[in-house]
């Protein structure tokens, strides 16, 4: 199999990419460049080529020189596969010989033929071909599976491409937090198998990480800027962003008021015909279409004014609108600009702007701009795009079961079932030590647009039975992530830390756990300089978290420390608090005794490390069985007064059951019969 991007990889938009076999070609997505190819700094003002040639296109370097895919060549391609009904994905299909097939969704298909009616740039489809969620078509020998995904842009599919023994997943476009986010988290829970090449684009990358909102927040955003302004509620948004307007529309609901659309939105909600979005429609009092002259005329020359005829018992009149200003949630448009500067008083309007924030700042919005200025009319954004962790969190989970856990001296072994929600430490630090790690494994590209290596270093420091063990098994089962352990055995070497170094880049993105580091440096088979020498050397092993365990960091050697790159962190996993002792006492035996027992055993174990308050209620309960009764508060003294007895009288004792303060790889794999 072999893929050609034809475009997309010096620019964002217009993409299109071939994946093709020994006897079947595909192009996925002809989108129109939102660049200048010949001045990439400098926007693309399409409408300009609405009316090209293929030719003059092709010229212009605006159409990619695929043979035998346009109008006027033989027909070499075999399918056209459409991601998703945005411009840039799907702009300069027109071009394409009729008679090669154009697959998309049916979603996708009803927006583009209404847009065709509005818009300059025309898809013109003929005879289009359906492609279903989850249903696979086979073009020559290649299968194609779709797969709908959260994007604004309705029916957005990615694609899974299977062919001579080959996958390639194609993303197209897609976000996590829209109406549809639950697709996102079910391909993130249930990722594909098998994928050799995922293929996404990189639109947020470089870009400051946030958390994006959800259309609920954003919700709850506009409903509180519009009780805020007694006057009209205009709304710059795209009329194909129906996640959006359906916001709009349960905004103007919540405010006790309506949704006016312009012709366009509402053909475009009306030709979707779904249950769950409003329509211009019996059923649907609080949406309200208001007729301007220019889409009128649109329509009928697209011979449509049966839609007109069909959209007057929603239709409202400027005079209607004018009654009730504050309860008006009104699209904006050029087309219907006059009519709201008829209204006349606009007073304590305000504008929910609704889409790309650089849009603002291009010449096209100056007029809306001047408008609203010579209205005294605010803008407040109420808008939110797919961010860089999201583009992340895909990648990283589509490799799904193919993250592995090696384990150097010793047995591959299966990811343990853990989460931060089994790790009692103090809230603060467990909450930074998570978002440490998680920013490490998110901020690839950050690391590099700064000129920073993409590698970190952690330092586990503490007292056996604190927890260093339990989060370095939660890292182990909570990510998707490779993971290389080296193994602590009594004939560990230089060369068995070479493999670990060596697997670890190889796996890259991996995290590499060295456990008891101090046990492993009075080893008489491991140098220190050798160990120094691969730390030093992780400059260059992109990619890569180390994090070392210890007992007793005070017996290293200086060297091992001093360098800050060597560990640029080090934790110290103390002896739990009060409160530590007491959520952990409720998490293990909140069942079983009553919670002043609990409380009052906390206030008994200071001193106590984690494993050996978790001892307390299992020394409890193997009490109740030694007596053949249930578990009883007398029960919970009796052990904190015996394992106070035993760590006085004894500097080491090992509990009944043992809370390993290692990676623990040895238990596991006694536990899977190893």
């Amino acid at each position: 199999m072999k893929i050609t991007i034809h475009r997309g990889t010096h620019e964002i938009g217009g993409s299109c990419v071939e994946v093709a076999t020994r006897k079947t070609r595909i192009i996925m997505d002809l989108g129109m460049p939102l660049v200048q190819p010949w001045d990439k700094s400098k926007k693309l003002e399409s409408l300009r080529y609405a009316r090209a040639s293929t030719k003059e296109l092709l010229a212009k370097g605006l159409l990619p020189p695929i043979e035998g895919i346009y109008a006027g060549s033989d027909p070499k391609i075999d399918a056209v596969l459409l991601s998703h009904p945005h411009q840039d994905h799907y702009g300069l299909v027109s071009h394409v010989n009729p008679q090669i097939p154009v697959y998309l969704s049916d979603g996708a298909r009803r927006i583009i033929e209404v847009a065709d009616i509005f818009l300059p740039l025309k898809a013109k489809l003929q005879s289009p071909r359906i492609l279903e969620s989850g249903k696979t078509v086979r073009i020559g020998d290649i299968a194609v599976t779709p797969f709908l995904v959260d994007h604004s842009a309705y029916g957005a599919l990615a694609l899974m491409i299977e062919g001579e023994g080959r996958r390639v997943f194609y993303s197209g476009d897609f976000r996590g937090h829209g109406r549809k986010g639950k697709l996102f988290e079910r391909f993130i829970a249930r990722p594909p198998k098998g994928v050799d090449c995922l293929l996404m684009e990189g639109t947020t990358l470089g870009r400051p990480e946030h958390r994006c909102l959800t259309e609920d927040e954003l919700e709850a955003q506009a409903l509180e800027a519009a009780r805020k302004h007694s006057g009209l509620k205009l709304l710059y948004v795209s009329g194909q962003n129906i996640d959006r307007l359906v916001t709009f529309y349960r905004t103007a609901k919540r405010l006790g008021g309506r949704l006016v659309v312009d012709l366009y939105t509402a053909c475009v909600l009306d030709a979707l015909d779904s249950k769950h979005t409003p329509r211009p429609a019996a059923g649907f009092d609080n949406l309200r279409v208001l007729y301007t002259k220019p889409l009128m005329k649109r329509l009928l020359q697209a011979g449509k004014p049966d839609v007109l005829r069909r959209f007057r018992p929603s239709e409202i009149k400027v005079s209607e609108i004018r009654k009730d200003l504050g309860g008006t949630l009104m699209i904006f448009r050029e087309s219907t600009r006059p009519e709201i500067e008829s209204l006349g008083n606009l007073k304590d309007s305000v504008m929910l702007y609704s889409q790309y924030e650089g849009y603002r700042r291009e010449a096209s919005f100056s007029k809306t701009a001047a408008f609203l200025d010579k209205h005294s009319i605010p803008i407040n954004s109420i808008h939110t795009a797919r961010s860089i962790k999201e583009g992340i969190r895909f990648s990283t989970h589509r490799r799904g079961s193919k993250a592995r856990i090696i384990v150097v001296n010793g047995m591959d072994l299966p990811r343990p079932k853990m989460t931060w929600d089994q790790v009692v430490l103090r809230d603060d630090f467990k909450n930074q030590l998570r978002s440490d790690f998680e920013a490490f494994l998110e901020s690839k590209y950050r690391y590099r647009q700064l000129g920073l290596p993409y590698r970190r270093g952690f330092l586990f420091a503490g007292s056996p039975g604190n927890g260093k063990t339990l989060v370095t098994k939660v890292i182990a089962g909570a990510y998707k992530i490779n993971i290389v352990a080296l193994h602590l055995k009594s004939d560990i070497a230089d060369k068995s830390i070479d493999e670990a170094f060596y697997l670890a880049k190889r796996h890259s993105p991996c995290v590499l756990i060295l456990e008891d580091l101090d046990k492993m440096m009075r080893s008489t088979r491991v140098s220190l300089s050798y160990l120094l020498n691969k730390l030093d050397g992780l400059d260059t092993d992109e990619g890569v978290l180390v994090i070392a365990t210890t007992n007793e960091p005070g017996r290293f050697d200086p060297a091992l420390l001093q360098r800050p790159s060597r560990f640029d962190r080090v934790w110290r996993f103390d002896l739990p608090g009060l409160n530590e002792r007491l959520a952990l006492l409720k998490k293990k035996g909140g069942t079983f005794f009553s919670e002043s027992a609990l409380e009052d055993a906390s206030q008994q174990t200071q001193g106590f490390s984690m494993a050996y308050v978790q001892e307390v209620v299992v020394s409890a309960l193997l009490g109740a069985v030694h007596d053949n009764t249930e578990p009883q508060d007398k029960h919970l003294v009796d052990s904190v007064r015996h394992l106070k007895q035993q760590i006085k009288s004894a500097a080491t004792v090992t509990p009944v059951v043992e809370i390993p303060d290692r990676m623990g790889f040895g238990m596991m794999e006694k536990e899977n019969g190893r």
